[in-house]
């Protein structure tokens, strides 16, 4: 058994993304679930609500379609590959967002685990007040985990058979949703959704062309993350079970 040692990324959101919506069971949409911070407070049954919203798969596919631009099939791997590297189409209009993502709930979870180092614009401070911006510290936090995980066992989708650790402790904050933008500004947190759900698409796209064994459309359990300058992050992926 090997031990991996992984950058943790300093992330300001963390989302999950089905391409097959779990809930109604519809390849016709996307769901997604996004909290404050590290992912450890959505997956961690952490008290309260994350933001959650489902996302029409068609008006995905088009802006898609559009970011590839079109070409043969190897232009369409790489341009696949710019997506998930971080190529972002451009984000619809209110009105556009409006008919294409559905806001299920607005986050309400009252903590956060952020890593070491790192500093959230709405959390509390000790003296009740909230931090200026977002900001990544100058340290960089190792997480270690085993290379022998649930996750890699056909038919599994647990967590791992082993606890990851980080090389600093994470830290745990009070949230003031005051401050936080994806409380008040609907189309904020419509558009977050949106460019989640898109790169999930995209994941699920491109596994579809590394195996030529799968249809494109076989649901995705995709995890990433937005980092403070708002660039999305894949985590990782694998098939909805």
């Amino acid at each position: 058994m090997g031990v991996l040692l992984q950058p943790l990324l300093p992330a300001r959101y963390s989302w999950v993304a089905h391409t097959v919506n779990p809930a109604s069971g519809s390849a016709a949409e996307v769901s997604v679930q996004l909290v404050v911070g590290l992912g450890e407070v959505l997956v961690g049954n952490y008290p309260g609500r994350a933001l959650s919203g489902v996302v029409k798969r068609d008006s995905l596919t088009a802006a898609l379609q559009e970011a590839l631009s079109g070409g043969t099939d190897d232009s369409s791997r790489a341009g696949i590959g710019a997506v998930l590297a971080g190529m972002q189409a451009p984000v619809p209009d209110d009105a556009q967002l409006s008919a294409s993502v559905e806001v299920v709930s607005y986050p309400s979870k009252d903590a956060a685990v952020v890593p070491a180092g790192m500093q959230l614009p709405c959390e509390l401070s000790s003296n009740g007040g909230s931090a200026a911006a977002a900001s990544a510290g100058g340290e960089v936090v190792f997480m270690a985990r085993s290379d022998s995980n649930a996750e890699d066992l056909p038919g599994f989708a647990g967590a791992g058979l082993f606890d990851s650790l980080p090389s600093a402790p994470n830290r745990s904050v009070l949230v003031d949703y005051a401050k936080e933008p994806l409380v008040w500004d609907k189309s904020a947190a419509a558009a977050l959704l949106w460019q989640c759900a898109l790169a999930s698409l995209a994941a699920e796209q491109a596994v579809a062309v590394a195996d030529g064994g799968l249809e494109e459309g076989v649901g995705q359990d995709v995890e990433g993350c937005v980092t403070p300058d708002g660039s999305i992050w894949l985590l990782q992926a694998r098939p909805q079970v």
